[in-house]
């Protein structure tokens, strides 16, 4: 840490550290905002119903022909469409 020797210089220390200090506020406040998104019962339901469809589409393409694997990429892509129309009509729902 340098040595303050002046009143100028530790006003301006002090307003640097308020500046950080607000800049951390931000980032607490953004990323709280974050957790509350991201805990809501329907983003919690459509990342489930995601990883389900991903982790079942990811088994199904490691064994089979190119024709089935391609069906059950578009079938698991068709699904996250779906479950990403549920959860919006469903968030919007609860918002009422």
């Amino acid at each position: 840490m340098k040595k303050i020797n002046s009143l100028r210089q530790l006003q301006r220390e002090k307003e640097r550290i308020k500046q950080h200090q607000e800049d951390l506020e931000d980032s607490i406040a953004d990323h709280w905002c974050e957790l509350k998104e991201n805990l809501k019962p329907v983003n919690i339901a459509k990342e489930v119903i995601s990883k389900w469809v991903r982790k079942k589409s990811e088994v199904d393409l490691n064994a089979g022909s190119i024709l089935k694997n391609t069906v059950t990429y578009v079938a698991a892509l068709l699904a996250n469409i779906l479950v990403d129309r549920a959860a919006h009509k469903f968030g919007g729902l609860l918002k009422k």
